[in-house]
């Protein structure tokens, strides 16, 4: 397994060299806009399923027939997720959410034109209300389409998380600490290990372990001694959870000599797949306490007393 690993990294891109596949801005409206209504088609879905029972004498229809609506809604959502997953796919099905859209939006107005005693006053609200969404998010998805032919159909959208402290040591020591990238699970949150397998600063290639069994590959697109270097992550060798968010992602630290010790950064860098859903996500999994306890951890080992005799 680590062979095979070791193997992909070896193919990875520097991702300074892959912005290019990120610059499709009709790529990112239009994942922005379906993830938006995946979100909203699920959530309208979980509200009618649970609700069914309260919700039929408000609305006026049957709770059988709101449970099945609802469940719909939630396929629909679901279908969305993995449109969104794959490029190639989502240009082609955005085309049909377009139209089923299109096609919810004109029998709701057929519905409460044609038939306005067929639901109650509550029901013919609620139905207008849910509309009326679908009507905006509608052509941010049509733009999405027509803009796509100007950029590359990546769909995906870049994510920036850093921290940053001085830790009171110097330069020279903190280098040592944070770019010994083989011992980087001592101090990682959910990393249970970590191993250099093969090469030294640019073109390392470390495998990660964490607690719940997965490895994956990084390996080391830039190397600045004594300042900065980076480990980006070859994705094809992510856990499935983090293959449907990411589409590229990179590690990196850097270090500036400041009055009092050491300006030390952490970044993660990437671009993410999902639209709205992917970025919230990430920044969720990525939390900044996350990131700031990895920070914590090297500084508690490198401002420890010196212990003597």
């Amino acid at each position: 397994m680590t062979d095979d690993i070791t193997d992909a990294a070896r193919r990875q891109q520097d991702p300074r060299a892959s912005t290019a596949s990120t610059t499709g801005d009709g790529g990112r409206l239009l994942a922005s806009a379906v993830s938006i209504n995946a979100v909203f088609s699920v959530a309208s879905g979980v509200v009618l399923i649970a609700g069914a029972p309260m919700l039929s004498g408000p609305i006026g229809a049957d709770g059988w027939l709101l449970a099945t609506v609802g469940v719909g809604l939630v396929g629909f959502g679901a279908l969305l997720v993995w449109l969104l997953a794959a490029p190639r796919r989502l240009a082609v099905g955005a085309r049909f959410v377009l139209v089923a859209d299109v096609a919810w939006v004109l029998g709701a107005v057929v519905l409460l034109a044609g038939f306005p005693g067929l639901l109650a006053p509550a029901g013919r609200v609620g139905l207008g209300a849910v509309s009326a969404v679908v009507t905006a998010i509608a052509p941010c998805q049509a733009v999405g389409l027509r803009r796509r032919g100007h950029g590359p159909m990546t769909a995906s959208s870049p994510v920036h998380l850093r921290v940053e402290r001085t830790v009171a040591a110097p330069v020279e020591r903190v280098w040592e600490a944070i770019s010994d990238a083989g011992d980087y699970g001592r101090f990682a949150p959910g990393i249970a290990h970590t191993a250099i397998v093969e090469g030294e600063r640019e073109g390392m290639v470390r495998v990660c372990h964490d607690d719940h069994g997965s490895e994956w590959a990084e390996t080391c697109t830039l190397w600045e001694e004594g300042h900065r270097y980076r480990m980006s992550v070859d994705v094809s060798s992510y856990p499935a959870h983090y293959r449907l968010l990411l589409h590229e992602f990179a590690q990196s630290w850097t270090l500036e000599p400041v009055p009092g010790g050491t300006r030390t950064q952490l970044a993660f860098d990437g671009a993410v797949k999902l639209g709205v859903l992917g970025r919230g996500a990430v920044r969720m999994l990525g939390r900044r306490g996350r990131l700031e306890a990895i920070l914590d951890n090297y500084e508690r080992e490198l401002t420890a007393p010196t212990q003597t005799g």
